[in-house]
Order: C-alpha cells, then sequence, then structure tokens
C-alpha cells in the first residue's frame, strides 16, 4: 500500500495571509503581533501578520509542552506556520520554523541614579521618581535580549496531538 500520511501533503503554500481560507491547511510566514496569551482551559493564542492582513493562531491544551515553545514567541518574531484553520477561522498550529527572532525589547530609559524612568505623560518625556531627574527626549531604549529560541529552527507538536498527514521532523532531513 502506498500512503500520503506523514507526508505533509495537505498542506499547501500560501503567500500571503489575506488568501487563506476557512478548512484547509497552509504553510504561512509572518510576523508576531504580541506576545501568546493563555487561556482558560490551557489554550495558548497570538496574532499572525503581514502586509496583506492578521490572523489569530492557536496551540491547543493537548499539544501540552508544545505550548511552553509557542510561549517563547515575541512581537516582531517572524515565523513560518504550518496548519489548518478551523471552524473558529483560527489558524491551528501543527509545526513552525523560527525565520528570524527579534533581538529587542524597547524599554524605559535608566536614570543617572540607576533606576528605570517612568513617562511623564505623552510627548513629556521620562521623570524618575527616586531622584526626580526628567528628560525631555520620550524614546524608549532598546535592549539586546537572550532568546532560547534558535534562527532556523522547526519546533512540533508532540505525536500525541499530531494529525496522521503530518510530516515529523524526523522526515525532514532536519536533525
Amino acid at each position: 500500500f502506498k500512503t500520503n500520511q506523514h507526508t505533509d501533503m495537505h498542506i499547501q503554500n500560501a503567500n500571503s495571509i489575506s488568501e487563506l481560507k476557512q478548512y484547509s491547511c497552509y504553510k504561512i510566514k509572518g510576523f508576531v503581533k504580541e506576545k501568546p496569551h493563555i487561556i482558560e482551559g490551557g489554550h495558548m493564542f497570538f496574532t499572525l501578520y503581514d502586509e496583506s492582513g492578521e490572523i489569530e493562531c492557536g496551540a491547543y491544551e493537548p499539544t501540552k509542552n508544545f505550548r511552553k515553545v509557542v510561549a517563547k514567541l515575541m512581537a516582531g518574531d517572524e515565523i513560518e506556520l504550518y496548519g489548518g484553520i478551523g471552524e473558529q477561522n483560527t489558524f491551528n498550529i501543527e509545526k513552525f520554523q523560527v525565520i528570524k527572532l527579534n533581538e529587542f525589547i524597547y524599554r524605559n530609559p535608566i536614570c543617572e541614579c540607576g533606576k528605570r524612568m517612568t513617562s511623564a505623560g505623552k510627548g513629556k518625556g521620562f521623570k524618575c521618581k527616586s531622584c526626580g531627574n526628567k528628560i525631555e527626549s520620550d524614546e524608549k531604549v532598546p535592549e539586546k535580549i537572550e532568546r532560547t529560541l534558535i534562527n532556523g529552527k522547526f519546533y512540533e507538536t508532540p505525536v500525541s496531538a499530531r494529525r496522521h498527514l503530518s510530516k515529523p521532523l524526523i522526515r525532514m532531513n532536519l536533525e
């Protein structure tokens, strides 16, 4: 017998989020809009966007530790998702590849006294609650952060949560 199990034959290449259709399976590139959040029941969601639009993406409770990997995504990360769009128009993630991690976060500047400053109000710069120092600039400062996810690496759901058509990473000659 020949079979299409574990082949990803159900996955179509999509050029943009706007062309995704309900009840179909795709491979799509985009950027994470915000840090993933968890809802009651243990399901995790985030928004993926590109120049054409955005879509809510989900990693559900049965994917167990895969959700811990998804939780490490941050706004600005570029990823390629594999999965399908279900009844709720949510992209159900089967696996993903990190294309490029966002390595910076933007934070309020640190005062000369060593404490983090707070906003003095819209367009009014920053002030230090500790020493009273003020600065006129309202620009946040980029800070390089260490990430545990790896550029170029694939991450997949556990076997117990995997669809029968999903190609395991071991068959993708990546490991």
